[in-house]
C-alpha cells in the first residue's frame, strides 16, 4: 500500500469525526464515531506516523466546537469567554472515543514488542 494511501485513509478517519461532532442525529454521530475509530486504528496499527495526525484531529474538533459560540463583544466581555470548563466539557466529550482509540493502539503495540524491545516508557503497558 502507498504511503499516502494511508495519510489520505486518515483524513477520512478524521472527517468522520468531525461529521460526528457536527452532526445531530444520534445514528450518523454513533455510526461516523465507529467508523472513525476503526480506520483510526487501522492507520495507527499499521503506520504510526499516521499518529501526528491525530493532532489535527484535536484541533479541528476544537475548532468546530468553538464555531457555534459567538465572538466577544467587547475587550471586556472577552474575559468571560477565555477557555473554561463550560469550553472544555464538549470537547473532552467529542475527544474521548479518539483518546480511547489511542490507548488501545498503545496497548497494540506493546503486545507485539518483546520485553527487551519495549520502550522505558512502555514499561507500563
Amino acid at each position: 500500500m502507498h504511503r499516502s494511501d494511508r495519510f489520505e485513509r486518515h483524513l477520512y478517519s478524521i472527517g468522520l469525526s468531525i461529521i460526528a461532532v457536527k452532526t445531530s442525529n444520534r445514528v450518523l454521530k454513533v455510526v461516523s464515531i465507529l467508523a472513525a475509530i476503526l480506520l483510526g486504528l487501522l492507520n495507527l496499527g499499521l503506520y504510526e506516523a499516521t499518529i501526528g495526525l491525530e493532532v489535527l484531529r484535536w484541533v479541528l474538533i476544537w475548532m468546530v466546537l468553538r464555531q457555534n459560540q459567538p465572538l466577544p463583544a467587547s475587550p471586556e466581555n472577552s474575559r468571560k469567554n477565555t477557555i473554561n470548563l463550560a469550553n472544555i466539557r464538549p470537547f473532552a466529550f467529542a475527544l474521548a472515543p479518539y483518546l480511547l482509540m489511542l490507548r488501545v493502539s498503545y496497548i497494540g503495540a506493546c503486545s507485539y514488542l518483546p520485553a527487551s524491545a519495549a520502550p522505558p516508557a512502555w514499561e507500563c503497558c
